[in-house]
């Protein structure tokens, strides 16, 4: 997943504006609800994996009204925060956008004392889906192989998936974690849907993810070409905000600079939703090779940066 060259929409100037990528080494990865970290300053942490959790002290100030918490993760938006106060009451944090990755919650309007913030890794669920037209035929074998090698890798505690190929519904009635249900729906698959219309599949496959409470990530493979459009389907991708890695694969065939520009620029669009990525692949090598990447990127741990004011905010 390149960050320039022909994949990247940076310029020069942008990528010295690049943000600093967080620590390998962390200041904890071992807090936990029943044994949370007194929080003074900024802290790095890790999580290791999906329902992982670390917890930490913090305090609001005797004349203060409001905690913020800056929060930065390797995955802009994967990471739960929960506010819990000394009642065990959850209380809401309302989150904005910053520079450099950074996100800001604010809980106003809540008394001094001290209070518990847990920062958790929710489960994931992902929907794969592919093209299956008849401009990628060729490449319909590894596609299905890339798809397998994912299902091998699930762990029914910490993922579900489910499969769409372009044009047909979700192959699964109930997402699934088990690889042996993925991998024979996959065998059993007839091959009968063979669209390339990519916007009326990630509008299911967003509703669809929009009713599980997990990180929702979505996979598409196609060669960007459309003959139908699904218009409504961004204002799905704003409500649910899934992280969507796109992977453009060429179909080997001549078309307008003007006309693949476009198909492109589409899909990084679809990837910047929700803080995907976006890859373009030359053959079937290139293409298992981002796909594998993708999934790498998703499965890995989860590093942050976090850091905890108070302070006065009038009514």
């Amino acid at each position: 997943w390149p960050e320039q060259g022909r994949e990247g929409q940076a310029g020069p100037y942008e990528l010295t504006l690049s943000e600093a990528a967080l620590p390998e080494a962390v200041d904890d990865d071992a807090s936990h609800p029943d044994a949370p970290w007194r929080l003074e300053e900024r802290v790095t942490g890790r999580l290791a994996q999906p329902n992982d959790t670390r917890s930490y002290r913090v305090r609001i100030e005797e004349g203060h009204n409001t905690l913020v918490v800056r929060l930065r993760e390797t995955l802009r938006g994967r990471i739960q925060a929960s506010l819990v106060a000394p009642d065990g009451v959850e209380l809401p944090l309302d989150w904005q956008r910053e520079p450099e990755g950074w996100r800001r919650g604010e809980a106003v309007g809540i008394p001094p004392g001290e209070y518990r913030l847990d920062i958790s890794e929710p489960a994931r669920a992902i929907a794969l889906l592919w093209d299956a037209s008849g401009s990628l035929e060729a490449l319909q074998a590894p596609i299905l192989q890339a798809i397998n090698r994912f299902a091998e890798g699930l762990d029914p505690s910490q993922e579900v998936a489910n499969l769409m190929p372009l044009g047909g519904p979700m192959l699964l009635d109930e997402w699934s974690g088990e690889p042996r249900i993925l991998r024979h729906t996959l065998a059993a698959y007839d091959g009968r849907f063979e669209s390339s219309d990519s916007e009326p599949a990630l509008q299911g496959a967003t509703r669809a993810l929009e009713a599980l409470d997990r990180e929702r990530i979505i996979f598409l493979i196609t060669d960007a070409e459309q003959m139908g459009r699904a218009i409504g389907v961004w204002d799905d991708l704003e409500r649910v905000q899934p992280r969507i890695f796109t992977l453009e694969i060429s179909h080997g065939q001549q078309r307008l600079a003007s006309e693949t520009r476009w198909y492109q620029n589409q899909m990084r669009s679809w990837a910047n939703v929700g803080g995907g990525r976006y890859a373009y692949t030359l053959d079937r090598r290139d293409l298992v090779r981002a796909f594998e990447a993708g999934m790498q990127e998703v499965r890995q741990p989860t590093t942050f940066a976090l850091e905890v004011t108070s302070r006065y905010q009038a009514p």
